[in-house]
């Protein structure tokens, strides 16, 4: 699992989707894995996964947040590095990845 496109997604997603709000989905955003391409990318979770993606983490309203904080008090690189850091779940996300390839 390339982990920083990992972060960088659900970075993409959180910032797009709760912050800026400037490609905001219907319902939640959702980071969805490319499983043969092993790449990551984010869209609805309302909507099934397309053929060949598996659907690994759904983001809500105040993802990431410590209690009291707002979007403004984070930027992206932050999202970015409490990821690259988060080592649980990133394991589950390989998880998750290691049992769609089975």
């Amino acid at each position: 699992m390339d982990r920083k496109q990992f972060a960088e997604t659900v970075a993409a997603a959180v910032m797009g989707q709760w912050a800026r709000r400037d490609h905001r989905v219907m319902g939640n955003a959702a980071i969805y894995c490319d499983i043969e391409a092993g790449r990551f990318g984010w869209g609805s979770d309302q909507g099934p996964a397309v053929d060949g993606t598996v659907r690994i983490l759904v983001v809500e309203d105040g993802f990431g947040l410590a209690q009291g904080c707002t979007y403004d008090d984070v930027t992206e690189g932050d999202i970015i590095g409490w990821m690259m850091e988060d080592d649980e779940t990133c394991r589950e996300i390989e998880e998750i990845i290691a049992n769609a390839v089975e």
